[in-house]
């Protein structure tokens, strides 16, 4: 028996009466589920994500984006299923496998505003707690004891007298944010429910909490994803995939941008994709890409910096920005920092922002110098001059195009 989590489920079955395609609706040009997917990866808990489903396109999608594909039961594709079947349904097969998980993440295929920090924390309160289950909540909009119900033709309180208590004395209650669950097999088996006695709550905030189930959903959610400056007009910041490798590999390759890298050589695409893949298994990477009305344009890099790290103290992140040769030229690179800066702070934690520059690079220089990085320099490294610019996270968090 596995007794880390090491798998991460998103059940992702074709079906929706509601809202037909769901599951890979768009939303600032990546599919629902890709959101999903890289919240999943980003957290660092798992060793491998898996999306199930009935549907040959959500299983394309679900390949592109990194995870791997279970193909569900046609018993388990109806609306009858539930998360529960389905997570039982899938240790079950892992099990026949010769992996027998004692915990399952479990993250809805709609979670567009997951992150993987959500996850990080969930699991260490579950951890903490000795819980069972861990699933994300939130706060309620309005209070369910003002509930109405329609009677005869009129209306009365569901909850009957005691909701119409000042709301400073009603029971404060929360319920699930529909996002995720991090839940131990044998207790979920045994109750047949996620509700089981050893349930713990991680709090959601409320901005984050949009469970898509409609088209209406997407707008908000888009709109939260604009007030998090990940959308700006035209041009949206979202996370690297696994479909990108390609794209950023002929980007690093193109000859400007060898000559001012500080390793010139061609990079070969068997070394890119093992370090994409390392790169996307690590807790200290971020990487996003910023596209202009869906049309992938930069993408930028940051990595916080560990013990003994050559060129960036503890507490900051090195940062480092591509864009795409045909783009250059259009203030892109300055936007695509700005807009990653408040992300990266966030996300990694860090104090201070960084990155090195060949003298000789002049259109970098620009980009950071307008970014608002201060310039040191010029300094040696690996035996070449360079400026090194920085940019102190209360700053950062105020960055913007």
């Amino acid at each position: 028996m596995t007794s880390e989590i090491s798998n991460c489920l998103v059940p992702a079955r074709g079906g929706s009466h509601r809202f037909p395609r769901k599951n890979i609706a768009p939303l600032a040009g990546r599919p629902l589920l890709g959101w999903a997917i890289e919240a999943a990866r980003a957290s660092g808990l798992f060793g491998d994500v898996w999306v199930s489903t009935e549907d040959a396109e959500i299983g394309a999608v679900a390949a592109r984006h990194g995870a791997s594909v279970h193909r569900r039961p046609d018993a388990l594709a109806g609306d009858e299923a539930t998360v529960v079947d389905v997570l039982l349904e899938f240790a079950d097969h892992r099990a026949a496998a010769g992996v027998e998980p004692e915990y399952l993440g479990i993250v809805l295929p709609t979670a567009a505003l997951l992150t993987g920090d959500d996850l990080r924390d969930a699991w260490a309160l579950l951890r903490v707690r000795r819980a069972d289950v861990a699933m994300g909540v939130t706060t309620y909009l309005e209070s369910p004891f003002q509930a109405l119900e329609e009677v005869d033709g009129h209306l009365r309180l569901f909850f009957g007298s005691g909701g119409a208590r000042p709301g400073q004395k009603r029971p404060r209650v929360v319920v699930d944010s529909g996002q995720f669950y991090l839940a131990r097999v044998a207790a979920v088996r045994a109750a047949r429910t996620l509700y089981v006695d050893g349930l713990v709550g991680y709090p959601i905030p409320r901005e984050r909490s949009v469970d898509i189930d409609e088209p209406a959903h997407l707008l908000i959610a888009e709109a939260l994803l604009d007030a998090a400056g990940r959308s700006e007009g035209g041009w949206r910041v979202e996370p690297a995939g696994a479909g990108h490798a390609r794209l950023v590999w002929q980007w690093a390759n193109d000859p400007v941008a060898r000559q001012n890298s500080f390793t010139t050589e061609p990079i070969p695409w068997e070394a890119h994709c093992a370090w994409w893949e390392g790169a996307f298994a690590s807790p200290h990477i971020r990487m996003w890409m910023l596209l202009e009305r869906g049309r992938p344009v930069a993408q930028i890099r940051y990595e916080r910096a560990a013990v003994g790290a050559e060129r960036a103290a503890v507490g900051a992140a090195e940062v480092s920005v591509s864009v795409a040769s045909s783009d250059r030229g259009r203030g892109i690179g300055t936007r695509a920092l700005r807009m990653t800066a408040p992300l990266a702070v966030r996300e990694l934690g860090v104090s201070e922002l960084v990155a090195w520059v060949k003298v000789g690079n002049l259109a970098s220089v620009r980009i950071f110098e307008k970014a608002g990085y201060a310039r040191a320099g010029p300094l040696q490294v690996r035996g070449v001059p360079a400026y090194r610019f920085e940019l102190a996270a209360a700053t950062a968090v105020s960055a913007r195009a």
